[in-house]
C-alpha cells in the first residue's frame, strides 16, 4: 500500500518564521527597500519595451532578414 504524504503545519514550523525574520533583518541592515528601486523599474521598462518591440518587428516585417534579426534579438532578451 502507498504511504500517504503528510505535511507539517506552517504555524508549527519555525523554519518559515525564522527565514522571514532573517530576510527582514537583511533588508533593514543593508538599507534596501523590499519593493525595489529605480534600477529595478528601469529594468522592467527596458525588458517590456524590448519584448513588445521585437515581437511587433517579427510580425510586421516585410523583409525576411530583418525578421530573423528580430528573432535573434528576442532570443537574446529572453536569455538575459
Amino acid at each position: 500500500m502507498i504511504q500517504k504524504i503528510k505535511f507539517r503545519n506552517v504555524q508549527e514550523s519555525t523554519f518559515a518564521s525564522t527565514l522571514n525574520q532573517r530576510i527582514n533583518e537583511y533588508f533593514v541592515k543593508n538599507g534596501i527597500s523590499e519593493k525595489g528601486n529605480l534600477l529595478m523599474a528601469f529594468k522592467v521598462v527596458f525588458f517590456l519595451a524590448g519584448f513588445v518591440g521585437t515581437y511587433l518587428l517579427i510580425f510586421y516585417q516585410a523583409i525576411a532578414s530583418f525578421s530573423i534579426l528580430s528573432w535573434i534579438l528576442l532570443g537574446f532578451l529572453l536569455h538575459l
